[in-house]
């Protein structure tokens, strides 16, 4: 059974990591080559999702779009859309689709991960909270929802909360490096500097070039070996996994006071996980 998947976070939010587009085995899964499908259906859903995980989204969109009214009764045309959505960070519009996709079927867990890190890319993380609770009131051992939750905790500085949601994602898909990432922060915004570090490291072995455990390393070895006075621009409360602008939908949650980092990566977990 052909599958696509979404990962959690972000540049279409800015997450953890850029690209949305991964393939893990515990991902939520949106089935694109269901046999119940027309085969019209099938066969545009499967170039789509290949244009989505080839970083051609905006490609994916124009196959897409004249299935809204063609197959306007088929969940999986709205989740995939929201994702290819995401992952040209329109994310308004992603939250739109999974959105219509719910409509259809409130029990699409794919559509409701992905619209919880809808969510989160644009700042609303206690949407995204909500979200993925709910998802896991469904469906419990889901690794993305979990480490999707995990991120938005972290985003709020809920790190007691963000540990424990991404220490459950790690125990189910240790190769997680988003997870894996996400929990180091917490350690260290907990005070466990040395347990942060090391887990950085060991996300660092498994994606040496990955932007956002980069910048956690760096703050990590910064608070264990603070710079010399006035050669930091890191305040108090510094939070890696904030992105430099708020959401922009109604009931917004305010990020607080953290210290931002400059537009790059830097966002969690996902989107075709």
């Amino acid at each position: 059974m052909d599958e696509i998947f979404w990962t959690k976070k972000r540049t279409w939010f800015p997450l953890l990591v850029c690209t949305l587009l991964l393939l893990p085995v515990s991902a939520p899964a949106a089935v694109i080559n269901d046999p119940s499908y027309p085969l019209p259906l099938r066969q545009a859903l499967s170039l789509a999702s290949d244009k989505i995980l080839s970083n051609h989204p905006r490609q994916a969109l124009t196959i897409l779009t004249p299935l809204f009214k063609l197959y306007a009764d088929y969940t999986v045309v709205f989740t995939v859309a929201g994702m290819a959505y995401g992952k040209s960070g329109q994310n308004a519009q992603a939250v739109e689709m999974e959105k219509r996709a719910l409509i259809l079927d409130p029990h699409n867990i794919s559509a409701r991960i992905s619209l919880g890190i809808a969510y989160g890319n644009t700042g609303h993380y206690r949407k995204e909270v909500q979200e993925e609770h709910i998802a896991l009131s469904r469906e419990p051992g889901n690794e993305v929802a979990w480490q999707a939750l995990g991120w938005a905790y972290g985003s709020l500085g809920q790190w007691k909360e963000a540990r424990l949601a991404e220490k459950k994602a790690v125990a189910l898909q240790p190769g997680d490096v988003n997870a894996r990432m996400v929990l180091g922060l917490a350690f260290a915004h907990e005070g466990f500097l040395q347990e942060a570090l090391i887990m950085e490291k060991s996300a660092q072995r498994m994606a040496p070039f990955d932007e956002g455990v980069k910048r956690s390393i760096t703050y990590i070895k910064q608070t264990l070996k603070p710079p010399v006075l006035g050669t930091s621009n890191q305040k108090n409360g510094f939070n890696p996994l904030l992105a430099p602008t708020r959401g922009t939908l109604e009931d917004s949650a305010s990020p607080g006071p953290s210290q931002q980092l400059p537009p790059s990566p830097v966002k969690a977990p996902s989107a075709l996980r």
